[in-house]
């Protein structure tokens, strides 16, 4: 199996597909453990992609909070 050729239309849906799984509470690592190399990235490029470009990068911490503020708001409807 060769190397996946990211072109910017691929990458951008692939970006886009994480973001919205961890929209829904998945870490990253279950996504890209888990996911097809030719549509998700390996974490390895993933990486390389927000190094690359700030906006990326932006968005990415800005799923994660998301993620971090669903992830709490269940641990206190479990709490209660």
């Amino acid at each position: 199996m060769g190397k996946t050729i990211w072109t910017d239309e691929k990458k951008q849906q692939a970006f886009t597909d994480i973001l919205e799984h961890i929209s829904k509470g998945k870490s990253l690592r279950s996504i890209i453990d888990n996911s097809d190399r030719n549509i998700i990235p390996s974490m390895p490029t993933f990486m390389e992609w927000l190094e690359e470009d700030t906006e990326m990068a932006n968005q990415y911490a800005r799923g994660m909070a998301v993620r971090q503020e669903l992830l709490f708001e269940e641990i206190l409807e479990i709490a209660d």
